[in-house]
Order: C-alpha cells, then structure tokens, then sequence
C-alpha cells in the first residue's frame, strides 16, 4: 500500500477517534435528569451472569452497585429509591438495558439487596441522575472503545497481517495528552 494512501487512512482513523472521543465526554439527555426523575420499574440481574462482560466491556459484579440503563452514558452515577418502602442507593452505570417494556432500569443484585425487592423481583422507583461526566481515562471503558475501533484503524501491512500502529497513534492521542486545540 502506498504511504500516501497509509497516511490518509491514518488520517482519518484519528479524525473518527477524535469525534468519538468527544462525543463520550457529552451528556447523554434522559428523562432520569429532570426535576422530580424518573419513575418506573426497576429489575434486577440475576446471579447467572455474574461475571459475564458488560456492554461497558467491564464484568458484571453481582456484589458491586452498579446498573444498567438504555441511555445514560457509561460512568454516571444515579439515585435508585425504591417507591415502596422508601430506602434508595447510589448506583453506577455500566450496561445498557433493560430490554422489558416499561422497565427503567436493571439493578445489580447488591442494589436490589439494598433496596430490598430480592423476593419481588421487580419494584417501582425513582431515578435521579447525580453525575453523568464521564472523564477520559485508561481503563475498561477507554480501551474497550479503541478496541471497538480497532477494525477500523489496523491496516493490512506488507507482510498480509495487520499492524497496531495507528491503534497505539490513536490511544497515545486520545488518553496520554490533551487534544490540540481546534483552530
């Protein structure tokens, strides 16, 4: 491949990255964020997938107080209150679901725990978003986007197997030092 034509695709790796990375530092808007939050009802995961992978790219901890939601960006933090009884924990989100109709949340088994809804298996609640900045870090959430992207940034070398070098451009750019600024 010329280096012409390896430079542009570098190029463009790193224009792709740069707005993916810009997009993961905005907030998400959601209904959780208004006055008041939202109310529906929350579920639990079960013990089953303790350990599988997250949408985050993190493993689901069932003693962790983290969550999932459709919309709210990996990282934030949100108030569970379970409406029937009052109690409420903070959780982080770190998966996207639930996938059941009229349900607003999946809560880690310790959250449910918390919140005292095991036996029940489904409860009403109140959401209220207390953090969605989400900081650019190593770590599970960064290089599972740059993996995520990796089919886009290898390219084939000389030899017929694909080489990392614009993946290492990339994540030295995205997660070493600041961006440059836009002029």
């Amino acid at each position: 491949m010329p280096a012409a034509s390896m430079n542009v695709r570098v190029r463009t790796a790193l224009a792709v990255a740069s707005l993916a990375a810009f997009s993961a530092c905005a907030t998400t808007p959601s209904k959780a964020g208004r006055p008041g939050g939202d109310v529906g009802i929350a579920s639990y995961y079960a013990e089953a997938l303790h350990g599988r992978r997250t949408a985050s790219g993190e493993r689901y901890d069932m003693q962790a107080l983290t969550a999932a939601h459709p919309t709210l960006p990996f990282g934030s933090r949100v108030r569970v209150t379970n409406l029937d009884n009052g109690r409420s924990v903070v959780v982080r989100i770190n998966d996207r679901g639930p996938y059941v109709e009229k349900r607003v949340i999946d809560l880690s088994y310790a959250a449910a725990r918390e919140l005292q809804f095991i036996d029940d298996g489904t409860t009403r609640v109140r959401l209220e978003v207390l953090d969605t900045s989400v900081k650019l870090q190593r770590g599970k959430m960064a290089s599972t986007k740059i993996r995520a992207m990796a089919g886009l940034l290898s390219a084939p070398s000389i030899g017929g197997s694909r080489t990392t070098a614009p993946l290492r451009a990339m994540n030295s750019l995205l997660f070493v030092r600041p961006a440059p600024p836009i002029l």
